[in-house]
């Protein structure tokens, strides 16, 4: 049953920041940094999630003001439902959730009328640009314990810089100069008349296909099911399978079919959600690949599934691996990079990999929309 099967994250936040009495920490483009502060982090923002009260409308200087108070920040990127972030922290709530946020601020209750075990406030903006903060029950101490060890490191939000509009205000940059790696690509599927390992994450029956050759695809049919596979690594599956009556249709449950079968042929860290839209036959979701928490911009996105009522209907994947060459080197100082993109479109001021079908891919400052 999809309703009762274990949820797993699809999306993790890509820059998480410490506020303190003397400063900033932040994680970014740095995988290791961003797993230990999300393990510090998480079981607040679960606790927080599931007590949050109904939202009360704020102004943005309030919004600003929370970030500077004492208390963590954390940037998803990409906007996700709520509902979403509660299943994969394994959470229940008091309320439903329905709005999509990509950042949310838990700070102590700045007018807790009690002197200890303070409960933290959620603040977030949602998709139309309005912010909202929360009551919830949450302790601050457990958060704030945990967050003390972190020591100022320069990250700073573009808003408090003179970038001026050209950049969104809550990105969060490196004060000094990032280092990163040049990755080599490859395709790493090795694509043979007969692939029972790709059949089987497809969930098709290796003893009851037809297959044949298109050029140089392979193409497997089961009744209502097409697989054609490419040795570029491209990968086109569709299927006319009808869901059973009990099966499950909503978001969280299609963003698990979908991340399940991606994770069949890439690292969970390595291809995350990047977006994730309803449509008239049920939802469609893309993925990207990541290296280092970096996004790698292809021609194509890593994946993209069409799940309706818990069957995939469509999915498109293409296969690329991505390793480090040599050691890690400096980029462009961040205030540098701005200067070289800034007459682009308002954006987010960010280190992307691009991948333009080349062995070499190489990271770069970029502005994304």
């Amino acid at each position: 049953n999809v309703e009762t099967a274990a949820f797993y994250p699809a999306a993790f936040p890509l820059a998480i920041e410490v506020s303190g009495n003397s400063g900033r920490y932040g994680a970014i483009y740095d995988s290791n940094a961003l797993s230990e502060l999300w393990s510090a982090v998480s079981y607040s923002l679960g606790e927080a999630l599931g007590t949050a009260e109904l939202p009360e409308e704020i102004t943005e200087a309030e919004f600003r003001s929370a970030l500077d108070a004492e208390g963590v920040f954390l940037d998803y990127r990409n906007f996700v439902r709520v509902d979403v972030i509660i299943k994969w922290l394994g959470v229940s709530s008091v309320r439903e959730h329905t709005e999509s946020v990509r950042m949310f601020c838990l700070t102590p209750d700045q007018n807790s009328e009690v002197a200890v075990n303070i409960p933290l406030s959620l603040y977030y903006r949602d998709e139309s640009g309005t912010f909202y903060k929360c009551s919830t029950a949450a302790n601050s101490e457990v958060l704030l314990q945990k967050l003390g060890v972190y020591m100022p490191n320069g990250v700073y939000f573009a808003y408090e810089s003179h970038f001026g509009d050209g950049i969104l205000p809550y990105t969060l940059l490196p004060d000094a100069a990032p280092n990163a790696v040049t990755l080599t690509a490859s395709n790493p599927l090795s694509v043979s008349v007969y692939d029972r390992d790709i059949l089987d994450a497809f969930g098709m029956n290796p003893f009851s296909h037809n297959n044949s050759r298109e050029g140089d695809v392979s193409v497997y049919v089961e009744e209502s099911i097409r697989l054609m596979i490419s040795p570029s690594g491209h990968i086109d599956f569709k299927s006319e399978r009808e869901a059973a009556d009990f099966a499950v249709g909503n978001l969280a449950s299609a963003i698990e079919s979908a991340h399940r079968l991606v994770s069949a042929f890439a690292p969970n860290d390595s291809m995350m959600l990047t977006s994730a839209l309803e449509t008239e036959s049920g939802y469609e979701m893309t993925f990207s690949y990541y290296y280092n928490g970096i996004e790698i911009i292809a021609f194509e996105p890593g994946a993209k599934i069409t799940v309706a009522k818990g069957v995939i209907s469509d999915a498109v994947i293409n296969m690329r691996s991505y390793s480090a060459t040599e050691e890690a080197e400096p980029l462009m100082p961040t205030r540098q990079a701005f200067a070289a993109v800034k007459d682009a479109d308002a954006g987010e001021l960010r280190i992307v990999y691009v991948d333009s079908g080349e062995t070499a891919v190489t990271p770069a400052w970029t502005i994304v929309p």
